[in-house]
């Protein structure tokens, strides 16, 4: 799902009110007090639990508490983004694709992650390990975790029932033609 700027502006008010904070969607992650970078094991294993679960958002930039330190100026946030592109890519087995989106929040930029909640080519691994969220937290997933991942590898799109269909939207004589 993408989220737009009003969305996350929105979110990051009710975390500040204390109605809302991480969860099994949602991963706030301060990168001010490292430099504006991310530590790239711990990252990629965000990465991971998000993709093996139902996906999520990481918010680079928001502190727990849902202040906002931001991702620097414009060389810093440009380099966050390249940290980000290249864990994907390097740390990740396989490599996975997230969406970033910049957001101005409160007069600072934070960077958005969108990482995928389905692919077909799940499940992910930093490591070796095969990590899964659970609630606010990413944990390594149990051996039967672990099993379900692996039967949904082949899992693909077209495999997925579309909610609120039913046998009445099927044209029967294109189905009887396969047959």
């Amino acid at each position: 799902m993408i989220i737009d700027a009003t969305h996350v502006k929105e979110l990051i008010h009710l975390i500040h009110l204390g109605q809302r904070g991480e969860d099994t969607f949602l991963e706030l992650k301060g990168v001010a007090k490292n430099n504006y970078k991310v530590n790239g094991d711990n990252f990629a294993k965000e990465l991971s639990s998000f993709a093996n679960t139902r996906g999520g958002h990481i918010f680079l930039g928001v502190e727990d508490d849902g202040t906002v330190s931001g991702i620097g100026n414009g060389q810093q946030a440009d380099a966050l983004m390249r940290q980000v592109t290249q864990i994907c890519q390097d740390k990740m087995q396989p490599p996975i694709v997230t969406t970033l989106s910049r957001v101005v929040v409160e007069e600072k930029s934070i960077l958005v992650v969108e990482v995928p909640g389905f692919s077909p080519h799940r499940p992910y691994s930093v490591n070796g390990v095969f990590s899964i969220r659970d609630g606010s937290q990413s944990r390594p997933a149990l051996g039967h975790e672990l099993r379900r991942l692996l039967e949904s590898e082949n899992f693909h799109y077209d495999e997925r029932p579309i909610q609120g269909s039913s046998m009445d939207d099927l044209d029967t004589s294109i189905f009887q033609s396969f047959c």
